[in-house]
């Protein structure tokens, strides 16, 4: 005897009738969503329906036979496991995409400088026409037509390298606007992952799954994980006594704040804003005296205003208020974040329910994903590295983002001109005659007074300093005067060649940006210096300076980073070559970044497919899987039916038709 009753049987039918419908809407659903970007495929969850506790009179000869179906609630068909699989291959994808394409604009500029005639590069080419014309220079030294081809000829390389330099530069601008790009889509998904966070918890509350608004959510994470390595956590919120919701916490990966836990970026329904750190344009009052003990400090330890210290506005007004002052990037592109807040602006409280108000300052390597990527290509200097850089990022040495190739053109145009410079100039001490105090004296060593400004007096060669940058004249005039030179040596119009700009002769701070040719060689006061050999017999036509200048295009200079770089850790040699092969190993150096970056990039690019291929296999709509459900739940919804056309039939024989 069954413990059901005849029209329990009617329930159970119709319940089957409820959970088969729902199943076939379900199924209906996932294939309206085949094309839907994001959307997890849907499965309705059915229980079995059982009566709780015993009957009291129950027997062993009465059988439990259950009491039908519940539909108990649509859920989405995901694997955690790979989510988090996906996303951190996600963002290692992101980052290197990132670099790549940084790269491919710095290739982009190298290669128009690469091209010339006769398999040289534009710089390389005119560096051999250059060096050319000094070949035809050696037999017609003195000549003013010849040494205005050589001057024409440096003139166009100065213009090369100046625009290189400038190309190379122009793409930190680029890379600035692409990191402001992806900041503000950060920001954007960290807005819209904290307010779906708050509606998804408004449902759970009144019981509803809210599982679109869950795959929004999840196509938010999957961009966020791609601009940052991310961790996500969910967890079970307390709202009182009886109810729970779930929260979810979005963590910098590998991250340690201040209380020595992960960092946060989303938490429930709090959320921050992350952004590039900003040091305010700062400005002294007036009446600020740093020599006055009674004044107060510029600066207290925590980098607030002070009575004696004015912050400017945007319009160049002095202002005490921080919040109201101009500011600027990070020289590194260090990264903040804000407190977080929800979406009325209210700050998140800790365990003491105070208001957690401090920013977070994030560090050189805390950071990982294309932002990341991004701040390190407009940041990083390899060799040239100081010794900050490396303590706070011990790769930094190795690490060639925009800066280095600044630096490493710079170390090419400052070895240039300086070889060149020094090749057209005689050491004062040498080509002078003096005792040894370094006055100068004549033939029979007697110390000489000259007139300077009308003034008697003696001349030392320590008075000499910063001659080479056209500074003593009044001094080197004196000493012309007297003939010391002329009667010794055929100085020929020595001097700097190659200067920080064609308005001067100063060859100091020479840069590839900024070399020019000399103001005193563009005005010929200057010209190539012929010969250094003392003035006598045999030595009339002595050309070895010339041919000095002609090895030097073969000659194997050595390049250190602190000649460039003052504060360079490294004190090691990073080349040895001649110029030519200096600028072709630069090109090198970059092709050998874009090999390893690109194969990264399929490395990453196939495992983020294949991962992604894998979490389709689960949480994507399949046709086949879906009709195979249709025609399951079809027959099982007319099989409900056929029970129910059953039991009105029994019920109908049994009412009209016993004792008939």
């Amino acid at each position: 005897m069954a413990v059901i009753g005849t029209f329990g049987s009617f329930t159970t039918a119709r319940l089957a009738l409820y959970a088969s419908q729902g199943s076939l809407n379900v199924t209906g659903n996932n294939i309206a969503n085949i094309n839907t970007k994001g959307y997890t495929r849907q499965r309705l969850d059915l229980v079995s329906l059982n009566a709780t506790g015993q009957a009291k009179y129950a027997n062993s000869f009465m059988v439990d036979v259950g009491y039908g179906v519940l539909c108990e609630r649509t859920t989405q068909l995901r694997d955690p496991f790979l989510d988090i699989r996906y996303r951190d291959k996600n963002s290692q994808l992101g980052q290197v995409e990132a670099w790549q394409n940084g790269l491919d604009q710095l290739r982009a500029t190298f290669d128009e400088v690469a091209r010339g005639d006769e398999d040289f590069g534009i710089i390389t080419n005119q560096l051999h026409e250059l060096f050319q014309s000094i070949e035809d220079l050696d037999t017609r030294t003195g000549i003013d037509n010849y040494d205005e081809l050589v001057r024409a000829e440096a003139d166009i390389l100065c213009q090369l390298l100046n625009t290189a330099a400038k190309d190379v530069e122009g793409l930190i601008q680029k890379q600035e606007g692409k990191l402001k790009d992806e900041l503000n889509t950060a920001n954007s998904l960290l807005t819209k992952i904290r307010d779906l966070n708050k509606q998804i918890r408004e449902h759970s509350i009144y019981g509803d799954s809210a599982l679109e608004l869950r795959d929004d959510r999840n196509v938010a994470i999957d961009e966020l994980s791609r601009l940052m390595h991310i961790n996500v956590e969910y967890s079970m919120e307390r709202l009182d006594q009886y109810t729970e919701v779930e929260k979810l916490t979005i963590t910098l990966a590998d991250s340690k704040g201040e209380d020595g836990k992960p960092i946060k970026l989303v938490d429930g329904v709090f959320g921050t804003q992350i952004g590039i750190l900003q040091h305010p344009v700062e400005n002294l009052n007036p009446d600020y005296d740093p020599t006055d003990p009674a004044s107060k400090k510029y600066l207290d330890d925590q980098k607030q205003p002070t009575d004696d210290v004015w912050y400017k506005t945007e319009k160049g007004d002095p202002t005490q208020d921080l919040e109201l002052a101009d500011t600027y990037n990070d020289e590194k592109y260090l990264m903040q974040l804000q407190p977080l807040k929800d979406e009325d602006g209210r700050y998140m409280r800790d365990a003491q329910d105070k208001e957690i108000t401090d920013p977070v300052n994030l560090d050189d390597t805390t950071l990982s994903g294309a932002i990341q990527a991004i701040r390190e290509m407009l940041t990083e200097e390899g060799v040239f590295a100081s010794e900050d850089d490396i303590a706070d990022d011990p790769k930094a040495s190795g690490k060639r983002g925009i800066p280095y190739y600044i630096r490493a053109l710079d170390s090419l145009a400052q070895k240039f001109a300086s070889v060149m410079n020094e090749a057209n100039q005689m050491d004062p001490a040498v080509v002078y005659r003096t005792n040894k105090d370094g006055d100068f004296v004549d033939a029979d060593g007697k110390v000489i007074d000259f007139v300077v400004d009308g003034v008697t007096r003696t001349i030392n060669k320590d008075d000499l300093v910063g001659w080479e940058k056209g500074e003593c004249v009044e001094l080197l005039d004196a000493l012309k005067q007297q003939g010391v030179l002329e009667e010794e040596y055929d100085y020929y119009n020595g001097g700097v060649l190659f200067s920080n700009s064609g308005d001067s002769n100063d060859p100091t701070g020479i840069t590839a940006k900024n070399i020019s040719v000399s103001a005193g060689w563009q005005n010929t006061t200057t010209r190539m210096l012929r010969s250094k050999l003392p003035k006598g017999e045999g030595n009339s036509t002595a050309n070895e300076n010339i041919n000095h200048f002609i090895t030097l295009y073969d000659k194997k200079m050595t390049y250190m980073p602190k000649d460039v770089q003052g504060d360079a850790k490294s004190d090691k040699a990073f080349f040895q070559g001649t110029f030519r092969e200096f600028f072709d190993n630069i090109g090198g150096t970059l092709a050998t970044d874009g090999q390893v970056s690109n194969a990264k990039y399929i490395g990453y690019s196939t495992e983020a497919l294949d991962l992604e291929n894998s979490r389709q296999s689960i949480s994507g709509v399949d046709l086949n899987e879906e009709a195979t459900g249709m025609i399951q739940f079809s027959k099982s919804y007319s099989a409900a039916c056929r029970l129910l056309t059953t039991l009105d039939s029994m019920l109908d024989k049994l009412i009209n038709g016993t004792a008939v």
